[in-house]
């Protein structure tokens, strides 16, 4: 009897079956490294070492951490209301960008827009949210580019709102701790205007004093107009002639976006080609992509967390590392073939029993029956 002639049983086909699929799940599954994952790795740390020194500095100046809002004590969520709070912010949006993990999404972005060692960043931050800064900056120094950055002093809720310690005194602490190479060059009020609008006078003095005690350039031109036109002056003159390959938005600072709705009508993200048309007002970063400057936006971080699969809430914070984006589903021909083949010995195995070990054993046990 030929082997065409022979049926395979049902209990063969079905184990074939669980075995191929069995092998098919471990080639679907089998992961490696993101090709950035060195740089990535180096911006996590760096903002974890960066985070632990802020945190302890806050406690060596016996500045409270409100656990309650911030139940990492990273100290990187400051009060939901000071002298220096501009407006009202969103907490989870905070805590979410306290995740280490988070610069390393930011390097994801940096390398999606082909930047490399050396590269001219331009960045403007608030106050707003540390955090964020921080991961920025972190992947900044874990590519070596070299940062142009412009701040504000103002902060919305559970931003950085200790007047006593805003995000420019944080930038000053990790420079003078050899833990960044780059601060910023100069700062505004921020708020309204971009001038602290609405703020008490007191509470402008406050924001003064942080731009005075950190040297840094007060950017004061009478109008949120004149004030972008300075950002960009900066901007022109930190570069020496050499081109910016990237800018980098942090925040809803108007000075920054033109005006607050364009926050939420920039794509969060990386966007190399950015229609400014319907964007009214330009700030620097509609100016910044009108050159055809590559523009990273950063402040709807829930659709980033969604989008990168990262904890909505990071409690505890997780290691460095400890984030999908770090690693991709790949298909390695090797693991491939080595599945292709193992699944092949088995299928191999499995007929020869069924088709030819099996029948000959029942034929000797029939003729042994039989005698």
């Amino acid at each position: 009897m030929s082997l065409t002639t022979k049926k395979v049983s049902t209990t063969t086909l079905v184990l074939i079956t669980v075995v191929s699929l069995f092998f098919l799940t471990m080639v679907h599954n089998s992961y490696g490294f993101n090709p950035w994952y060195r740089w990535k790795m180096e911006a996590a740390r760096i903002m974890q070492k960066a985070s632990e020194l802020i945190r302890q500095e806050q406690i060596t100046r016996g500045f409270t951490i409100n656990m309650t809002d911030d139940p990492n004590g990273s100290g990187l969520i400051g009060e939901e209301y000071s002298e220096i709070t501009t407006d009202r912010g969103l907490l989870d949006a905070k805590m979410m960008t306290t995740n280490p993990n988070f610069a390393a999404l930011v390097v994801d972005l940096f390398k999606r827009a082909k930047l490399k060692e050396g590269d001219l960043v331009a960045i403007c931050y608030t106050g707003s949210m540390p955090a964020a800064n921080l991961a920025v900056i972190s992947a900044v120094e874990a590519l070596k580019l070299e940062p142009i950055i412009i701040s504000s002093i103002g902060a919305s809720s559970w931003g950085a709102t200790n007047p006593s310690f805003t995000w420019v005194d944080m930038e000053s602490l990790l420079c003078d701790k050899e833990i960044l190479s780059g601060a910023s060059v100069a700062a505004s009020l921020g708020g309204g205007r971009d001038e602290g609008h609405g703020l008490r006078s007191e509470s402008k003095e406050l924001m003064l004093k942080a731009i005075k005690r950190n040297g840094l350039a007060f950017i004061n031109e009478g109008s949120l107009e004149g004030n972008i036109e300075a950002r960009m002056e900066l901007f022109k003159h930190y570069a020496g002639g050499r081109p910016i390959k990237a800018y980098v938005n942090v925040g809803g600072g108007v000075a920054s976006l033109g005006r607050s709705i364009n926050g939420l009508l920039v794509p969060p993200g990386l966007s190399k080609r950015l229609n400014t048309a319907r964007l009214g007002t330009k700030g620097a970063l509609m100016r910044m992509a009108q050159r055809g400057i590559p523009v990273i936006h950063i402040l709807k971080v829930r659709e980033w967390i969604r989008e990168y699969r990262m904890p909505s809430l990071p409690v505890p914070l997780p290691n460095p590392g400890e984030a999908q984006t770090f690693y991709e589903e790949k298909y390695s021909v090797k693991i491939a073939m080595a599945a292709i083949a193992g699944l092949l010995g088995v299928m191999a195995i499995f007929l020869e029993v069924d088709l030819f070990l099996l029948p000959l054993f029942r034929r000797r046990r029939k003729k042994v029956k039989q005698k």
